[in-house]
């Protein structure tokens, strides 16, 4: 099952917890308060494909490779700059998006169909 984990300090919890228990999601979220050790969360939470967050818009390459580093940085500077601007801001507007997040969010936690 999937679950949304909250890191946050919050004064009040009552109303969340009562709004989650309301909404039926309660088994689908996990509050687990401040947390100090945040660039070490990052990295654990960090399974995001970077294939799929960059699509269309540049090149990924393996990392503690020199060879296909330096081969991706002259592909790159082969493409058209403007055009890859355009995809790229597409591309953000489209995937990353506060509407898409929230969108993507109820969905998860069946709240719009």
């Amino acid at each position: 099952m999937l679950r949304l984990t909250f890191l946050m300090r919050l004064l009040n919890m009552d109303g969340l917890d009562q709004l989650a228990s309301e909404l039926r999601i309660s088994d689908k979220l996990i509050w687990t308060g401040a947390r100090d050790d945040m660039p070490g969360v990052y990295n654990a939470l960090d399974v995001v494909d970077s294939a799929w967050i960059v699509g269309n818009t540049g090149i990924v390459v393996p990392p503690k490779n020199p060879h296909a580093l330096a081969a991706g940085w002259k592909s790159m500077l082969e493409i058209n700059r403007k055009e890859m601007g355009i995809k790229s801001r597409s591309r953000i507007i489209e995937r990353f998006s506060i509407k898409y997040l929230v969108d993507k969010t109820e969905s998860v936690l069946w709240l719009k169909d």
